[in-house]
C-alpha cells in the first residue's frame, strides 16, 4: 500500500506530462521532510507553522474588538469573556458527515493568535488507534484559550470531539454554548 507521501506526490503529477511520480520508501521521515510533518511519539503527525499578524489585515482589525462587540456579534452574554488573544479558530476534516459511529476527525486544525503571529496546529492520524492521543494533545492545548471559533463548530466539529469515546474526547470545559 502506497503511503501518504506517495498518494499526495500521485496526485501533484495528475495532468502533467512529466509521467508517473517517482517512488519513495514508505516512511514517516519522508512525509515529515516533504510537508513539515513531525511524528509524534503517540503515532499521530503534527504540522505547525507560524504566520506574522501583519499578513491578515482583518485578523488585526478582529484583535481591537472590545468584549461588548462579541456579544453583538455572537448575540449571547457568555461571549462577554471572549479575548482574541485566548481564542482558538478550530476545524476538522472527518471520514463523514453523519457524526455518528465510525466518524473520526483525522485532521484537527487549530489557529491560536500570539502577539504578534498567529500559530497554526494540524493534526493528523492515519489510524483511528491515534485518535485518543491525538484528543489529548488538542485538548491539552485548548486548556490555555476561554473561546473557540468554528465554521461550524456548534454543530459539527465540536460535538463531534466531545462524544465520548473511551473518555479521551473534549470534556464539557469546552464545550460552546
Amino acid at each position: 500500500m502506497s503511503s501518504l507521501a506517495d498518494k499526495y506526490r500521485a496526485l501533484q503529477q495528475i495532468g502533467s506530462i512529466a509521467g508517473p511520480p517517482q517512488t519513495q520508501p514508505e516512511t514517516e521521515t519522508v512525509a515529515a521532510d516533504d510537508f513539515g510533518l513531525k511524528p509524534m511519539p503517540a503515532g499521530y503527525m503534527l504540522r505547525e507553522k507560524q504566520v506574522a499578524l501583519a499578513t491578515f489585515p482583518e485578523l488585526e482589525d478582529v484583535l481591537q474588538l472590545q468584549a461588548d462587540d462579541f456579544v453583538c456579534i455572537g448575540k449571547h452574554p457568555a461571549l462577554q469573556e471572549m479575548k482574541p488573544e485566548r481564542t482558538a479558530f478550530i476545524d476538522t476534516e472527518t471520514t463523514g458527515l453523519a457524526g455518528g459511529t465510525g466518524t473520526y476527525a483525522f485532521m484537527i486544525g487549530l489557529a491560536l493568535v500570539r502577539d504578534t503571529y498567529v500559530h497554526i496546529k494540524q493534526y493528523f492520524m492515519a489510524d483511528p488507534s491515534q485518535e485518543p492521543a491525538m484528543l489529548l494533545a488538542v485538548r491539552d492545548e485548548l486548556r490555555q484559550v476561554n473561546g473557540l471559533v468554528s465554521f461550524n463548530g456548534k454543530a459539527y466539529d465540536v460535538p463531534l470531539l466531545q462524544r465520548d469515546r473511551k473518555s479521551t474526547r473534549l470534556n464539557s470545559s469546552h464545550r460552546i454554548r
